[in-house]
C-alpha cells in the first residue's frame, strides 16, 4: 500500500495523470494561444495533453453544445497535465480561464467526426 502511496504522490508532483485508450492530442500552450488551434479528430475518446511552454500559468477548457465537457486546472510554465474525455461528434471550442486569456487570442475549436 505504501508503494501504491509513493507512486501517487510522484506522479503528481510530476504534473502527470493517467490518460485512457483513443487518440492522443497534445496541445501547447503559450502567451496568448494554443498550437494546434484547430483540430479535426475520428476517434470519440480524446486524450487531451495540455503542455504549458509559456511564462504564466494556463489552463485548458473543453466547451460543447451543452457547456463545459472538461478542465484541466492551472498548470505552472513547464507542466504537462492531461485528461480523457468520450466525445459525441459535434464541434467544441476550447478556452483558457485565466484572467483575459481567452479574450486576447487563448482559444481554439475541436471537430470530432
Amino acid at each position: 500500500m505504501l508503494r501504491v502511496c509513493v507512486a501517487v504522490l510522484f506522479l503528481l508532483a510530476a504534473g502527470c495523470s493517467s490518460l485512457g485508450t483513443g487518440a492522443r492530442l497534445d496541445i501547447v500552450g503559450t502567451e496568448y494561444s494554443f498550437d494546434p488551434a484547430t483540430i479535426a479528430q475520428d476517434a470519440h475518446t480524446i486524450n487531451f495533453a495540455l503542455r504549458n511552454q509559456g511564462q504564466e500559468e494556463h489552463d485548458f477548457e473543453l466547451i460543447g453544445p451543452r457547456g463545459v465537457v472538461a478542465h484541466i486546472r492551472a498548470i505552472q510554465p513547464g507542466i504537462t497535465k492531461g485528461i480523457s474525455v468520450s466525445l459525441q461528434p459535434g464541434s467544441y471550442r476550447f478556452v483558457c480561464t485565466i484572467g483575459n486569456h481567452a479574450q486576447i487570442g487563448m482559444t481554439g475549436t475541436l471537430t470530432v467526426r
